[in-house]
């Protein structure tokens, strides 16, 4: 009874995490898309099919279910994003549980230390991946497509090869889920020699389709693919490769909260213990039977060798940013997985070390999760006050300019193209929100600063009682004489009158205007307008 009520210690750590968890995207969500989200929603609102968001690419990765998942959101609450980071806080926690179900069926039965599971899965340290930039498909969806893939080659019988290809298929095309397939690929390839040294013939043709079927699947991510570097400075190999150690070796470390010059150290010392695991786990495949393979050997391969491929990923691709350029709170799902894998081998110690070892990490990680939160909320809050006031400042005026001074920073990715040009696409991208009561736009309205002698509906002098050219009290105007007829939004500043379309935020000058009692004039044009 007690082994039995110690190994569910971790329900109520799970409960806390979870309720903490949801507690931050509640009070850091904003409403907003911010950054890489204004080029990652574009096909979603823009009437692109479930095939074309599947394979559609976004920098170095596809978007796979992590997109559909976005547009199934996105369908069901008109773009809210606030509802998008709850959804990701969800996948966290079925990745969690599953983790947990994995680890039960590894071992037999739950244990005390599995506490750190969920202090792992859901640490706060991935606020970026939740509510900064959120993107299902960069980390969070492929962490839990991993851990069920984990699940599926412990199957035995006729479903595990079909389990494991479609699964893979998925991972392969959902953000950095792409390095499974290598990591499938090269399993299905340790169980194929084992057989072969077994000479068990059914095992070997069995393995070779599996294998020749696992490999075009990670090469069909190649199709139609382009590549594209995340960083302009980009070189292979970087001048400072040797390194890209260092640069995994503090990615790590930042996984557990370690910070500054004791980083390189644990970062170090995890990394030799990742690549010692995956070289004895690999040996001990291809000389072991099936039945002999001990019960979490595949897991920990997949998991522990999956992150290890992304981590020389990150050096290769980002060693030109600096060494620190792993130490971004967006991978932290990503690297969960090597942890994760750590753990399961811990537990395959002998006695007398396992249990320091589990304490050790359990502590490591109580350490990393509760010393982590003030940094990490203060990251989160920042990102939240700089959306916030920005959205706040747009919808007081409909000024991109005046948004990004008030929030000090643009919401546009930089970087990816000229000044003029982030502005104009960014131009295009609110009048869509707006038009289709999207988003920031679905609860509110742009406050445009009106002269107040102009509050109410004026129509053209001479043409009462018509529909043409109002210039209506809530803002909107319709102009009537034109062909085809136009419609928007007017306002006024620095003592003109503009005119919006609707579709664009672009805004025309009809020229100087005088205002007497009952009437408007435009000094260009003379037209003018009376109050209806």
């Amino acid at each position: 009874m007690g082994k039995a009520l110690s190994g569910l210690c971790f329900v109520p750590v799970f409960a806390l995490m979870a309720i903490l968890l949801f507690s931050r995207i509640d009070r850091h969500a904003v409403d907003l898309p911010f950054s890489d989200q204004w080029y990652t929603l574009t096909p979603v609102l823009t009437g692109a099919g479930p095939l074309e968001l599947f394979v559609c690419q976004y920098g170095p990765h596809r978007q796979g279910l992590g997109a559909l998942l976005t547009k199934a959101v996105a369908a069901a609450t008109d773009l809210n994003l606030r509802a998008e980071s709850f959804a990701i806080g969800v996948v966290s926690c079925l990745a969690c549980a599953v983790a947990l179900l994995l680890t039960r069926r590894v071992r037999g039965r739950f244990a005390w230390t599995d506490a750190v599971i969920p202090l792992l899965f859901l640490t706060p340290l991935q606020w970026e991946a939740v509510t900064g930039v959120p993107n299902p498909a960069h980390g969070v969806v492929p962490l839990l497509l991993l851990i069920v893939l984990a699940r599926a080659f412990s199957i035995r019988g006729r479903w595990r090869y079909p389990a494991v290809l479609g699964l893979e298929f998925a991972l392969v095309f959902t953000g950095f889920g792409v390095f499974a397939g290598v990591a499938v690929v090269g399993i299905l390839l340790l169980e194929l020699i084992r057989d072969t040294r077994r000479r068990d013939a059914r095992g070997v043709v069995h393995g070779c389709v599996a294998s020749l079927c696992a490999g075009a699947i990670a090469g069909s991510f190649l199709l139609g693919y382009e590549f594209a570097p995340a960083v302009p400075e980009f070189r292979f190999p970087d001048p400072n490769w040797p390194r890209y150690p260092l640069l995994i070796a503090r990615a790590l470390a930042n996984v557990v909260g370690v910070r500054g010059a004791a980083a390189d150290g644990i970062g170090l010392v995890l990394l030799a213990a990742a690549v010692w695991t995956v070289t004895v786990q690999a040996r001990a495949l291809v000389r072991s039977s099936a039945t002999e393979y001990s019960r979490p050997g595949t897991a920990v391969l997949l998991t522990t060798g999956f992150s290890l491929l992304f981590c020389a990923n990150v050096a290769i691709g980002r060693m030109s940013l600096g060494v620190d350029a792993g130490m971004v709170s967006r991978y932290v799902p990503l690297l969960i997985p090597l942890f994760f894998g750590l753990y399961l081998q811990a537990t395959q110690l002998p006695p007398r070390i396992r249990f320091p070892v589990l304490g050790l990490t359990l502590g490591l990680h109580v350490l990393g999760s509760v010393g982590s939160l003030e940094q990490t909320n203060a990251a989160a809050a920042a990102f939240h006050d700089t959306k916030l006031a920005w959205r706040d400042a747009f919808l007081d005026g409909g000024s991109i300019a005046a948004a990004d001074a008030a929030a000090r920073s643009s919401i546009h990715p930089e970087g990816l193209v000229d000044a003029r040009e982030r502005t104009d696409d960014l131009s295009r991208k609110l009048a869509f929100l707006e038009t289709h009561r999207l988003s920031l736009f679905r609860d509110h309205a742009i406050r445009y600063p009106t002269d107040p002698r102009l509050v109410g509906t004026w129509r053209p002098a001479g043409w009462s009682g018509s529909e043409h050219d109002l210039l209506r009290a809530d803002g909107t105007y319709r102009m009537g004489t034109r062909r085809p007829a136009e419609t928007g939004r007017w306002r006024t500043a620095h003592g003109e009158l503009q005119l919006r379309a609707a579709g664009s935020m672009s805004w025309q000058s009809l020229g100087d205007y005088r205002v007497s009692d009952s009437s408007v004039t435009l000094e260009r044009s003379g037209l003018r307008w009376e109050r209806d």
